[in-house]
């Protein structure tokens, strides 16, 4: 991808995530929407990958050496790592800087070394999505994260809508199991859809010499929770079925 449309599809996700944090700044005694913060993230990760081709091409081309770790100084991507950062310190998944001041309606608690972060729920009982998260911004930052430059765009976005999808559920589960003991996930359409495209997504990542997915051990736990609130019978039902995966 030529480097101008890099540029752009960075600056059209940092208008994005600034919408984002300002409404959850100004909602603050509300639950992430795991669907978008996923798709965000992904997307920046996906971001930095570009970058980091097109960055290794033309150094390799000049007979030069680039870290992966040069790759998050690059271009616009500091502008839009400080906005992906600052959704993650509004959500509660990593601390405030010292003395930075957020909405008076957060609740805040103590983290480690005298720094402060927002108190989340989810993120609080749901450590393997926390650690979902996080990971895709470690590899997005490090220049690990896979995307289309090596997947292709449509297998990209096949990936970043299943686990978006997945996370998106794992949050809908939770919240329906504050208010219901008794809630059990019945919808067979939508589990059919993502088990059937996370299997195919690991097929694929195999087949591209894919050896780490980002969340690893944590996405499956995630995906392994909505299984649990499954009715035992939609699982039998599912078992000799596949779906076809189309967006």
């Amino acid at each position: 991808m030529d480097r101008k449309d890099i540029e752009w599809k960075a600056e059209e996700l940092i208008v994005r995530v600034e919408g984002i944090n300002q409404w959850i700044y100004e909602n603050p005694k509300t639950d992430p929407n795991m669907y978008e913060m996923t798709e965000c993230l992904m997307e920046f990760g996906n971001i930095c990958a570009l970058y980091k081709k097109s960055i290794f091409d033309e150094e390799l081309a000049k007979g030069n050496k680039i870290s992966e770790y040069d790759i998050i100084k690059m271009g616009n991507l500091p502008r839009l790592e400080t906005q992906i950062r600052k959704m993650m310190k509004l959500r509660g998944l990593i601390p405030l800087n010292r003395n930075e001041e957020v909405n008076s309606e957060f609740s805040l608690k103590d983290a480690n070394h005298g720094f402060e972060i927002i108190d989340s729920e989810y993120f609080s009982q749901n450590k393997d999505a926390a650690d979902f998260l996080k990971d895709i911004h470690y590899l997005a930052i490090t220049g690990g994260f896979t995307g289309e430059d090596t997947l292709g765009k449509e297998n990209f976005e096949e990936k970043k809508y299943i686990f978006s999808k997945i996370a998106a559920i794992h949050l809908y589960v939770w919240q329906e199991s504050k208010k219901d003991l008794n809630f059990s996930y019945e919808n067979v359409g939508e589990y059919r859809q993502v088990r059937d495209g996370f299997e195919r997504l690991k097929g694929m990542f195999e087949e591209y010499g894919v050896y780490h997915y980002e969340g690893g051990d944590s996405i499956d736990k995630m995906f392994e929770e909505v299984k649990q609130y499954s009715k035992p019978q939609m699982m039998e039902e599912l078992d000799n079925n596949t779906y076809n995966f189309s967006m």
